[in-house]
C-alpha cells in the first residue's frame, strides 16, 4: 500500500508540475496570440487598401478605355467628313469649270475681266477658281 499511495503522490507532484508549465506558458502564449491577432489584422486593413488601390486603377483604366473608344469613334467621324469634304470639293471644282466653260471664259480669260476680277486682284495671293485670271 506504501507503494500505492508513494506513486499517487508522485503523480500528484506530476501533475501538479504540469499545471504550474501549463500556468507560465499560457500567458506567453496569449501574449502571442494577441501579436498574431494585430498581425492578422494589419493585414486584412492593407488588403483593404490594396483592393481599393485596385479598384481605384480599374476604374482609371475604364476611364482611359473610353476615352480612347470616343477618339477612335471620332477619328473615324473626322475620316469621313474628310472624305465627304474632298468628293463636295471635286464637285464644285467641277461646277465651277462647267459654270466657267458656260460663261465663256476659257481661253478669254485675259480679255474679259470683270468687276469682280478686279477686284478681286486687289488682295495678294489671289486663288479663288472664279477668277477669269486662273482658268486655263
Amino acid at each position: 500500500m506504501t507503494g500505492i499511495i508513494e506513486n499517487t503522490v508522485k503523480k500528484v507532484r506530476d501533475g501538479a508540475d504540469l499545471v504550474s508549465a501549463v500556468n507560465e506558458t499560457f500567458p506567453k502564449a496569449e501574449a502571442e496570440f494577441e501579436k498574431i491577432s494585430e498581425l492578422i489584422g494589419e493585414v486584412a486593413a492593407g488588403s483593404g487598401k490594396q483592393a481599393q488601390g485596385i479598384s481605384e486603377i480599374n476604374r482609371t483604366v475604364s476611364d482611359v478605355d473610353q476615352v480612347v473608344q470616343i477618339s477612335a469613334a471620332n477619328g473615324e467621324d473626322l475620316t469621313g467628313t474628310s472624305e465627304e469634304m474632298n468628293a463636295q470639293s471635286a464637285r464644285m471644282t467641277e461646277f465651277v469649270q462647267e459654270l466657267a466653260a458656260l460663261a465663256g471664259w476659257k481661253g478669254r480669260a485675259k480679255q474679259r475681266r470683270s468687276r469682280y476680277s478686279d477686284q478681286h486682284h486687289l488682295k495678294p495671293g489671289c486663288q479663288s477658281p472664279l477668277c477669269p485670271d486662273h482658268l486655263k
